[in-house]
């Protein structure tokens, strides 16, 4: 009878270990990469990191040259800004909009 006991008091035991060591998880459905939109990845992708252009077209011609150092960052917040003004390409900052897919950005000039 005293090894039943025992028996039966390691077996409450482990059981009470294990519902104190469950915790609470409350985790934020913004976090979990499985739960975001195409365009929330898509935008978390784009600014994770600063876009210094190596290819610049305007109206099918290449502009590389007259914009070389042309550096944009993309903000989770859907703004940009460049290291400077480069009209008509792009603006010192603005706003954007994803377009038809999330591959396009509308500026808030339109463009």
């Amino acid at each position: 009878m005293r090894h039943f006991r025992s028996f039966i008091f390691f077996i409450f035991s482990i059981a009470a270990m294990t519902l104190i060591s469950c915790g609470d998880d409350d985790d934020s459905v913004a976090d979990d990469p499985t739960e975001q939109t195409e365009e929330e990845k898509q935008l978390k992708s784009l600014s994770a990191s600063v876009w210094t252009m190596s290819s610049i077209t305007l109206d099918g011609a290449d502009v590389t040259t007259n914009f070389s150092g042309l550096v944009l960052t993309i903000n989770s917040d859907k703004t940009y800004s460049t290291n400077g003004s480069y009209d008509p390409v792009w603006p010192s900052s603005g706003s954007f909009t994803f377009g038809s897919d999330i591959n396009t950005l509308t500026r808030d000039d339109g463009v």
